[in-house]
């Protein structure tokens, strides 16, 4: 090997060094960013069931909903609940809530447009028909009373809704009372028409 070919040996020995260095520290810096990514994720779960048990502290019940709306923690994540389905998903799946402090996170989502809350509807079905989530829960979570959230009840018709309605009504986990008002009050546009003319 000539004195030429050596120095382009050389050349080539250094541009593959700076190659495998560049790889490397790109490597590290996506690392890092997932990493920080994690922590903010725990964070975020961990001020999130902070915030949700304050409510539940302050509420002490919950027979009369609509004060949830006197505290700022709750006004909050109710304002923004976009910011809020995954560690909502995380949440509804968890041992760590309660009944109670499940049904708050589930007053929080009502002012969710029609492709989140049809998201969470389907999720929370999942949740009823595994265990992990009450009747209750469910129930108030999907249909609650009208002035909180009637979501479902005004586009019962649209293809997406009404393919989860027959899903309610063919799933073993539905409350017989639950599918009596489907069946008579949601799909026939009653309860529609009802909330059209109650809270317009």
């Amino acid at each position: 090997m000539n004195i030429l070919q050596q120095q382009q040996q050389k050349q080539w020995n250094l541009l593959i060094i700076l190659f495998i260095l560049i790889i490397a520290f790109g490597y590290c810096i996506q690392s890092l960013r997932v990493a920080n990514l994690k922590a903010d994720t725990v964070q975020n779960i961990t001020n999130f069931a902070q915030q949700i048990k304050a409510i539940d502290r302050k509420i002490v019940d919950l027979s009369i909903p609509s004060d949830l709306f006197e505290h700022e923690e709750f006004r909050k994540i109710h304002k923004n609940p976009e910011d809020y389905y995954p560690i909502v998903f995380k949440a509804l799946k968890s041992s760590e809530y309660t009944d109670q402090q499940k049904m708050i996170i589930g007053h929080s989502m009502h002012g969710s447009d029609l492709d989140q809350f049809l998201s969470l509807a389907k999720y929370s079905l999942q949740l009823l028909e595994s265990g992990e989530i009450s009747k209750i829960v469910f129930d108030r979570m999907i249909f609650p009373t009208y002035e909180w959230n009637s979501t479902i009840i005004k586009n019962y018709d649209k293809e997406e809704v009404s393919i989860f309605l027959q899903q309610l009504m063919s799933s073993e986990s539905i409350s017989d009372y639950l599918k009596n008002l489907i069946r008579e009050d949601i799909v026939t546009g009653k309860a529609k028409a009802f909330v059209i003319e109650v809270y317009p």
